[in-house]
């Protein structure tokens, strides 16, 4: 006898709702309750005000002042979206993939929605097949996963103090939202509180059990796969879903993105000119030419810095660097830039594999090595010029800079010259 059987038998009742998921039902619905309660008791500007006068005096004798009622506000809703952001993301009993997978639209659902209200009239009126949950129970789902997003956000906004049009703007989307929630709410409340034939849905919230034959005439979807699985819904192979989901999802894009056909390069004549595009509207758009390594100059500075600021701030090449910072610097979004953009060239083109390209010749470890090597050198000598390839060849060459193109010269003739004592690395 399996799981389900056995509990059938024994307590005549089919489990639905796993504790983790009552708890967590009943508490959004407490939060959200008394955000919205004291949420309408703090919106008093014109244009705005939802609640009596009578009502915003009540709230102001319980909480003794606006700002202890904005404080109370505030802290129930961050605890809030903090428990739903812990529960979606570690996701540790499912919950949150059940969710997901619960509310989604069959092609019964448009039906059930026409022919409930019409069956509440007719008891002949046979409605389709549903799952876990009704269409009804979904499309307040729905409107809870929309709407919770824009409601946080627009509301840690304001509570960061944006105002002027801005602002009013976010009071009216918050509201906005807001209001549409509730209006869900209240349908959802209804139909599960004072229609007969739904408070079994209401009680399974308590209890986590209904009974079989509710299940079959209201989820008779749910109630055959839980048939086919042989037990209850809840088992260790929806722990941590969401991740799981993410990491199935990851693998199956990546392995779209490295099983993709190379295509041909493009002429070195083409690339060139786009190189000497892309250079013009770098001066054009932010007044200043391609570069890179004084990115990792001052990503160097910041992370020494992290570790010892007074060793940083007493050296005379670090310390300018390290006051500086990096988030601001505008080299840092051109690195970003170079790498999201590299990343979406190298896989449209088909060309993003896992390996280290190598010659015959030598190992992996030794190729690593001196790819190491090389990276330190090319550290030490940007520095000591002053500049990249990028920022000396291109940037400092479409400048007709003297210095730019001594450079440039001396880099190719240096790399020709060590390409002799390398080429075994590639042979």
């Amino acid at each position: 006898m399996t799981t389900k059987h056995a509990h059938e038998a024994a307590s005549g009742t089919l489990v639905k709702h796993p504790l983790p998921q009552r708890l967590l039902h009943w508490f959004n619905a407490a939060c959200f309750l008394f955000l919205w309660l004291t949420g309408i008791g703090i919106v008093t500007a014109a244009g705005y005000r939802v609640a009596p006068q009578p009502y915003i005096d009540a709230l102001l004798a319980v909480f003794g002042s606006q700002q202890a009622l904005l404080n109370a506000h505030i802290a129930i809703g961050v605890l809030w979206f903090a428990i739903l952001g812990v529960t979606f993301i570690l996701d540790p009993w499912g919950l949150a993939a059940r969710f997901l997978r619960d509310i989604r639209f069959t092609r019964h659902d448009l039906s059930w929605l026409a022919l409930r209200g019409k069956a509440e009239l007719n008891d002949t009126i046979e409605l389709p097949p549903q799952g876990a949950y009704n269409a009804g129970q979904k499309a307040f789902g729905w409107a809870v996963l929309l709407g919770a997003p824009v409601i946080g956000i627009s509301g840690a906004l304001m509570w960061q103090g944006i105002g002027g049009e801005w602002g009013k703007w976010l009071v009216l989307l918050h509201l906005v939202a807001v209001g549409g929630v509730i209006a869900f709410f209240f349908v959802h409340f209804t139909m599960a509180a004072l229609i007969k034939e739904e408070r079994p849905a209401l009680a399974s919230m308590l209890t986590g059990d209904v009974d079989p034959d509710y299940a079959r005439h209201h989820h008779i979807e749910w109630y055959e796969q839980v048939e086919r699985q042989g037990g209850e819904p809840l088992d260790s192979r929806e722990r941590f879903g969401v991740p799981r989901m993410a990491g199935r999802a990851f693998k199956r894009l990546w392995a779209w993105i490295t099983s993709r056909e190379e295509q041909p390069y493009w002429s070195p004549y083409a690339a060139g000119v786009g190189l000497g595009l892309t250079v013009l509207a770098a001066f054009m758009l932010t007044g200043h030419g391609l570069g890179a390594s004084g990115f990792f100059s001052r990503l160097g500075a910041s992370t020494l810095g992290a570790m010892a600021p007074a060793h940083v701030l007493g050296n005379r090449y670090w310390g300018p660097t390290f006051e500086a910072g990096v988030s601001h610097y505008w080299l840092t979004w051109s690195i970003i830039g170079v790498l999201i953009g590299g990343f979406i060239s190298a896989a449209l083109a088909g060309r993003i594999r896992s390996g280290v390209d190598r010659g015959e010749l030598i190992s992996k470890s030794g190729r690593i090595f001196f790819a190491i090597i090389g990276g330190i050198l090319v550290g030490f000598a940007t520095r000591y010029t002053r500049g990249c390839t990028s920022h000396q060849a291109l940037s400092g060459g479409a400048l007709l800079s003297v210095g730019a193109w001594i450079f440039m010269f001396s880099v190719f003739t240096g790399g020709f010259l060590a390409a002799f004592g390398f080429r075994r690395l590639w042979r």
